[in-house]
């Protein structure tokens, strides 16, 4: 009896396990297609637990990129101080232009495709880092690590523009804006670091 119990037991957790694979392989492909201007936040599910675990996944990556060149500590109040921004943000403008409905997808989509680039970032600029305390010039990865942040500046103007319903270079002033005032409250925190 107690073996059967056990069998059946494991084969709910096998197929809850199965199940949850499916929805973050359902999420990741998602997220790469917005990633390739393929999709948009809209085609996200607006949900504040998936929010909540692509905050952790994305505070997660941001120390782990942001320890490259500071402390953990500090890197861990600076992604900590970034999500904060990035929620403000978010949460201002869209309520400013009247669509605070859509904040759990564009939050999602703004975190996701953040992990994605970050986690391909990572590895650059450690591998930059490790050219610079050689003292030899910047070469491929330089370039890429300018590639990817292009990119993924473009993605949240993409991203930002679907919530608001506004032009490409309208969103983009704002994401430009956004950019630069973390900037300033991050380096006012961190001078040295930024």
């Amino acid at each position: 009896m107690c073996d059967s119990t056990n069998k059946k037991g494991q084969a709910v957790f096998k197929r809850y396990n199965i199940d949850m694979m499916k929805d973050y392989k359902a999420l990741f492909d998602n997220l790469m297609r917005i990633c390739l201007f393929k999709a948009g936040p809209k085609d996200l599910p607006d949900s504040s637990s998936l929010n909540v675990q692509l905050l952790m996944m994305y505070f997660l990556s941001g120390v782990v990129l942001l320890s490259s060149g500071a402390t953990l500590g500090t890197a861990i109040v600076e992604a900590f101080l970034e999500i904060i921004l990035l929620i403000g943000f978010i949460y201002a403008v869209l309520t400013f232009f009247n669509t605070p409905y859509r904040f759990n997808q564009t939050l999602s989509a703004l975190l996701g495709t953040g992990i994605i680039f970050a986690s391909l970032s990572t590895p650059l600029v450690y591998l930059n880092k490790a050219s610079r305390q050689a003292e030899s010039t910047a070469g491929l990865e330089g370039i890429l690590l300018l590639i990817l942040f292009g990119w993924s500046v473009v993605i949240m103007i993409k991203i930002l523009s679907e919530a608001i319903n506004k032009p490409v270079l309208f969103s983009g002033l704002i994401i430009f804006c956004y950019l630069y005032l973390s900037y300033q409250v991050i380096n006012a925190i961190y001078p040295t670091i930024t």
